[in-house]
């Protein structure tokens, strides 16, 4: 199985919130499946595109077989970055 890095970051980040992919989901379906749960928070955070871009980029590297440039990656890394801290803030609010 091929590893694709900055995808399996964003699984741990969602795991971490108790949010795992069914054995029988795609990552599009997995995606679209939180994607009400958390709309308003990224919305908020201009993160709103940031689940399907990683997704479409997975599916670009896993299945298409490219490889994304070093900007490319930089830009994700930095759009996850941003993501994982109101993913950690959310965590923290009662």
């Amino acid at each position: 199985r091929m590893r694709v890095e900055f995808y399996e970051r964003f699984l741990r980040v969602l795991k971490s919130g108790g949010h795992e992919p069914l054995p029988s989901q795609t990552a599009a379906e997995f995606v679209n499946n939180l994607q009400p749960q958390w709309q308003s928070k990224l919305n908020a955070a201009e993160l709103a595109t940031l689940p399907p871009t990683i997704v479409a980029e997975f599916y670009r590297v896993r299945f298409g077989g490219e490889s994304l440039s070093v900007d490319e990656l930089r830009q994700l890394n930095r759009l996850l970055d941003h993501w994982e801290e109101q993913w950690r803030r959310r965590d923290h609010k009662s």
